[in-house]
């Protein structure tokens, strides 16, 4: 994170072209004492702005502490940051977490979409994740699929935001610019 913030603070005239900085959050980095406070601290002292930041967490994870999560999601979004839940569908996750978790983003799990879906149950699994996330008022992300039309498939979906990983620094970008 530190050298996320060291960026923003020395390129204040770009953060304007950029959604958010996406800052992967560990299970380590979970069991921190006071790591809430941490946080707030360092973007106080940098002045970074708060929505700037969108932590990630992916779902094993959250689950994992999801008390402690969800703890740490409420207090940081009360400051202004935003939060990722990613990899969304992968293994045994159970939708009723998205109840207990009040993450701004739901991140689909990359392997529904990786191929282009070719497979019509992986297509049929992302576009679930994809409409029950909306109706519980959050942003849906993806990875952009490595195939041709990928992005088209996204927007036909109605996928909010793309996460392509093939920039050096880590931006959500809306799927419809």
């Amino acid at each position: 994170m530190r050298s996320t913030l060291k960026w923003m603070v020395l390129h204040p005239d770009e953060l304007e072209q950029f959604s958010a900085f996406i800052v992967p959050l560990s299970r380590a980095a979970l069991e921190t004492e006071d790591l809430a406070n941490t946080i707030v601290n360092e973007l106080m002292e940098t002045a970074v702005p708060p929505a700037k930041i969108c932590f990630e967490i992916d779902d094993k994870t959250a689950v994992a502490k999801l008390n402690e999560t969800a703890d740490l999601i409420n207090t940081l979004r009360e400051f202004g940051c935003q939060f990722i839940l990613a990899e969304f569908g992968a293994g045994q996750t159970n939708y009723e977490y998205l109840k207990e978790l009040a993450v701004n983003f739901v991140c689909i799990q990359s392997s529904y979409i990786a191929d282009g879906t070719q497979d019509s149950k992986d297509l049929a699994i992302a576009k679930s994740i994809n409409e029950l996330a909306h109706f519980m008022g959050k942003l849906t992300i993806s990875k952009l699929p490595n195939v041709s039309g990928g992005l088209d498939l996204l927007r036909e979906m109605k996928v909010d935001f793309v996460h392509d990983t093939s920039r050096a620094t880590r931006l959500i970008v809306n799927s419809d610019g």
